[in-house]
């Protein structure tokens, strides 16, 4: 502790206790180690997501119900927990020696390429099919919400023009059928001797009138609907053609690929148009880079925890040896 006198009073300064580099060093490196136990883990998980992803919708057709998910599941568990055990016993046995393992190295081997290789093709395909038109379904998707808002504008406009067209063809013709009926419940008012009322001929053409009316009525009815349904199917067929349309406009990646890619392509070619192959190009190489990425961080975390495991069991072994 030091002490520094002024003319009026000491100050106290305190001693800060000497940090251990090498502790600090060491508990970062152990948190490292485990952060990448952890990334190994994840990116197991990561790859498992992918290929359960592609197996579920390579094969949609099943007995199962709504336990269509299992075989994949199931195939995918097998296959990620395969991989990675093989690349902690690669190691592991590797350091060991272990002469049962290196009798059948070449098989153990085969197996993990193969399954790194099942990995690789189901990340493509999933990249393939994410990244193709990305944005096809949800630009679709808008473009339909506007043509059916056009399309329910359109309807209630053919509505309202059939409905104002029948109800001026048949305000004659309804006025017409109160007037014969105005003349019948007159004729009905004659009442003669023996007889309670009067229907005679004039009773009758009034009748006949108002039935020749009525006839005509459902007519005009019959043909406005008519006219109407086709008016209705015309508008459904149009509405159809120009859905066809925008999916045919859309089904290109320079208009519904990914933002980003397009962006880079565009950039690339310095204008907006640009040959397809670019575009997979790209997708094929994010998913093959994608893959890569992922099976080395499994490959070097399992590889990591195979070392320590087996160096930690010789020690212990060499340990009880000696004692």
């Amino acid at each position: 502790m030091k002490l520094f006198k002024g003319a009026s009073k000491t100050i106290k300064l305190l001693k800060l206790p000497k940090l251990k580099l090498d502790w600090v060093i060491n508990r970062i490196l152990k948190i490292l180690y485990f952060s990448f136990i952890v990334a190994g883990i994840v990116s197991a998980v990561v790859s498992a997501l992918i290929e359960f992803e592609t197996f579920a919708g390579l094969f949609i057709k099943s007995s199962f119900g709504k336990f269509n998910s299992l075989i994949p599941a199931l195939i995918v568990f097998t296959f990620e927990t395969s991989k990675v055990y093989l690349i902690y016993m690669n190691k592991s046995f590797k350091i060991t020696s272990n002469e049962h393992y290196l009798s059948d190295k070449r098989h153990f081997l085969t197996l993990r390429y193969a399954l790194i290789s099942i990995s690789v093709l189901a990340t493509l395909i999933f990249s393939f099919y994410n990244l193709r038109e990305p944005e096809y379904d949800k630009m679709l998707a808008e473009k339909s919400q506007n043509i059916a808002q056009i399309k329910e504008v359109q309807r209630q406009d053919i509505n309202r023009i059939y409905d104002e067209k029948l109800n001026r063809q048949l305000q004659p013709i309804d006025q017409a059928i109160m007037e014969y009926e105005g003349r019948m419940t007159t004729e009905e008012g004659y009442k003669f001797k023996g007889r309670q009322e009067y229907r005679g001929p004039r009773y009758k053409e009034a009748q006949r009138l108002k039935e020749s009316s009525l006839d005509r009525r459902l007519q005009v009815i019959t043909v406005n609907e008519n006219e109407r349904i086709q008016a209705l199917n015309k508008l459904e067929d149009e509405i159809k053609q120009k859905i066809s349309n925008e999916e045919n406009n859309l089904s290109t990646v320079s208009k519904s690929g990914n933002k980003m890619l397009l962006a880079t392509l565009q950039t690339i070619n310095l204008k907006n148009t640009f040959p397809e192959w670019q575009y997979l190009i790209i997708i094929a190489f994010i998913s093959i880079m994608l893959s890569i990425g992922l099976e080395y961080i499994i490959w070097a975390a399992f590889t990591t925890l195979a070392i320590d495991h087996t160096k930690k069991l010789k020690n212990s072994h060499n340990t009880q040896e000696e004692n």
